[in-house]
């Protein structure tokens, strides 16, 4: 997975607010980091177990990220 998106293994994408400003993963709520680390694990197993339906599910999100803007 690391080789094709460019991350690190273990490594938690920041995010950008509402005003465009970058805003550390540490820097949210505890819940919220709770909550993305889970993700981002299961999407690690989702990989192991399954490449296709791993990239069926990173496009889907993609698009919908991608509309957010629009």
């Amino acid at each position: 997975m690391s080789d094709f998106y460019g991350l690190e293994d273990g490594a938690v994408p920041g995010f950008v607010g509402m005003d465009g400003q970058f805003i550390p993963f540490e820097e949210l709520p505890e819940e919220t980091q709770a909550y993305i680390a889970a993700m981002l694990e299961h999407m690690r197993g989702l990989h192991d177990e399954n490449p296709l339906a791993f990239e069926a599910v990173i496009g889907f999100l993609s698009a919908k990220i991608d509309g957010f803007d629009r």
